[in-house]
């Protein structure tokens, strides 16, 4: 199992590196606000640990298609130079819609979207609490796909304020890897967001972006050994658990987008903030708040 694990992360990566390099369409539309925690872009983070992601999107008459892998490290564990502790790909297939005479003022998008987490490794020293115990011998993952109807809507002059929400359903998922059993199901989810920009100079623009996302419990569970917090430490309950589990994130973002740096690309210098359930391989019932600097490029 842990082979063929290694194999699709190795198969990931090497897609996603090669299509960003010799590919060099254009989309038509932005897929996402920069708050986004799934905002397409290849960039480094530090938010106490180090996050690196490689991914782009290109775009064909009204379809746009993007990727990304983005791979982290826990403060909880051993840190090296680089992350290596758990990673996550997010692939998306859009049609983008335009509802005004002027294409980018307002967009109905539809599309489909596919997100997987897995550890890179089991650390298995230190996991003193419930949300640790992710991190062993069993085998877990994150595994959400999604049918997306979103509606971005933009307005301003000289300056830009974006708008945006989006309804998901989510079929054939799970987002709870402190469950032990691979089963799958459907649930529902909504999101909503912002983010303005002002131009400072002729090729810098100052921006501010938050966004929103819950998803809701899954009405079918499944039963399984769950690690739980007591006063006397980690106990193991074999119990009735929902396969997807209600979660929130909510993040927001600030900084500058340098237009010229890279050909074809922009490139934003930012600082974050985000709290909630952080995405990718995470304990579904652990809720952190994440303060973050970075830099990225995008189209």
């Amino acid at each position: 199992m842990k082979t063929t694990n290694v194999k699709k992360r190795t198969a990931f990566f090497f897609i996603i590196t090669t299509v960003s390099v010799f590919c060099r369409i254009h989309p038509a539309a932005a897929e996402t606000i920069l708050s986004d925690p799934d905002h397409i872009s290849t960039g480094m983070e530090y938010r106490g640990v180090p996050d690196a992601r490689v991914g782009d999107t290109f775009g064909y008459s009204r379809f746009l298609f993007g990727g990304m892998a983005e791979i982290r490290n826990e403060s909880r564990f051993n840190q090296g130079a680089l992350p290596n502790h758990n990673w996550r790909g997010f692939v998306f297939l859009y049609f983008n819609k335009p509802l005004s005479d002027n294409e980018n003022k307002l967009i109905l998008t539809s599309g489909l979207e596919h997100e997987s987490a897995h550890p890179t490794m089991g650390l298995n020293d230190g996991n003193d609490t419930a949300y640790d115990k992710i991190y062993d011998s069993t085998y877990r993952n994150i595994n959400m796909n999604s049918l997306l109807l979103r509606l971005t809507g933009t307005s301003g002059t000289g300056y830009a304020l974006t708008l945006t929400g989006d309804v998901q359903l989510y079929y054939h998922s799970r987002n709870t890897p402190e469950l032990p059993v691979n089963d799958l199901t459907w649930s529902e989810g909504i999101s909503g967001g912002f983010e303005f920009r002002y131009p400072v100079t002729g090729d810098t623009d100052f921006f501010i972006s938050g966004f929103d996302r819950y998803i809701f419990q899954s009405r079918e569970k499944a039963k399984g050994n769950i690690y739980h917090d007591t006063d006397s430490g980690v106990e193991t309950l074999y119990e009735e658990y929902p396969i997807i589990n209600s979660t929130n994130t909510v993040s927001a973002k600030t900084g500058f987008i340098i237009s010229n740096l890279v050909p074809s690309r922009k490139v934003s210098v930012y600082l974050g903030i985000l709290y909630g359930n952080i995405y990718g391989f995470v304990d579904s019932r652990e809720k952190r708040t994440v303060y973050s600097l970075g830099i990225e490029i995008f189209h």
